[in-house]
């Protein structure tokens, strides 16, 4: 949704048309998430070769986070 807004604003001032701002936008979302269904396997595999290259001691880790009530679902407020 917020692709279709950024695109209407940046390049919406009567030099394009609705459809081709229109066909810019989904292409741009269509491309968005292409990439995004492309690059999720890698992002399993990089967080497999972290737990693979941390060993025994990422179970330590996540099992010392969550004794402190931390989650990995949760996000860690910085400070």
């Amino acid at each position: 949704m917020d692709s279709f807004v950024v695109i209407y604003i940046a390049l919406g001032g009567g030099k394009l048309s609705f459809q081709e701002l229109n066909q810019i936008s989904t292409n741009n979302f269509l491309y968005k998430c292409g990439v995004a269904i492309a690059i999720t396997p890698l992002i399993y595999v990089a967080h497999s070769l972290i737990d693979w290259y941390l060993g025994p001691m990422a179970k330590t880790m996540i099992q010392e986070a969550l004794e402190q009530g931390r989650s990995d679902v949760e996000p860690i407020s910085p400070g």
